[in-house]
C-alpha cells in the first residue's frame, strides 16, 4: 500500500527476516490512522506514514495516534537499551524500578548499555515502548553481589534486567548470569 507509505516489515514477501529497523506492536508512538469509506459501506483502515498524510487527505480520513504513554510513576524510571535489527540500532524503552536501577549502580547500567530517559524528556522520541518484536536478552544476578547494595541489606533475591547485545561480553565479565537470548515475535528472525 505504497499510497499510506507502508512497506513489508521482511526482507521479502514471503521471508520471516525482518527489515533493518523494523519492529512489530509498538505501545507507544503509534503512527497515524487511515480510514476510507467503500462505496459498499465498509471501510478500510491501517496506519499511515506521517510523510504521506498531506497527499492522502483527499481520499482518506486520517485519525491522530491513540498514544498509550509509557508508564510513568515516582517508583521507577524511564530507560532503553540500543538493540540491533539488522543493521539498524532500535531503542527499546522500559520502566525500570528504581530500587534496581540503585542496585545496579550508575557504572553497572553503562555497562549493560541501559541508557536513562531525562524526566524532561518526550519519552516517545527517544525509545520504542511495548515492542512486540524484537525482544530484548535477559541477564540475572544476586542482589547481594550488586555494586548499589546498601551493607545492611539482606535481601538473598535476584536481580534480572534486559541488557544491550552490544555488551553481552561486558555482562557476563561483570558476572551477570543469561536468562535468555534477544529473541524475534512469531518465528520472525533479524536479519
Amino acid at each position: 500500500m505504497t499510497e499510506l507509505g507502508l512497506e513489508i516489515a521482511t526482507t521479502t514477501a514471503t521471508s520471516k527476516i525482518l527489515k533493518a529497523g523494523a519492529v512489530i506492536g509498538a505501545n507507544a508512538p503509534k503512527p497515524h490512522r487511515a480510514t476510507k469509506y467503500l462505496s459498499s459501506g465498509e471501510t478500510e483502515s491501517s496506519y499511515i506514514s506521517d510523510e504521506k498524510i498531506t497527499e492522502a487527505s483527499a481520499t482518506w480520513s486520517i485519525q491522530s495516534p491513540k498514544f498509550k504513554s509509557p508508564p510513568l510513576s515516582d517508583r521507577s524510571t524511564l530507560v532503553y537499551v540500543l538493540t540491533k535489527v539488522g543493521t539498524s540500532d532500535v531503542p527499546y524503552g522500559w520502566a525500570m524500578p528504581n530500587y534496581q536501577m540503585d542496585a545496579i549502580s550508575a557504572e553497572g547500567l553503562t555497562n549493560l548499555g541501559i541508557v536513562t530517559i531525562p524526566s524532561d524528556a518526550i519519552p516517545e522520541s527517544l525509545a520504542l515502548f511495548g515492542l512486540n518484536a524484537p525482544k530484548l536478552g535477559k541477564v540475572k544476578q544476586d542482589y547481594s553481589k550488586l555494586p548499589g547494595k546498601e551493607a545492611d541489606e539482606t535481601t538473598s533475591s535476584v536481580c534480572s534486567t534486559f541488557y544491550a547485545d552490544s555488551l553481552k561480553a561486558t555482562a557476563l565479565t561483570d558476572g551477570w548470569i543469561p536468562i535468555t537470548k534477544p529473541t524475534i515475535y512469531g518465528g520472525y528472525s533479524i536479519g
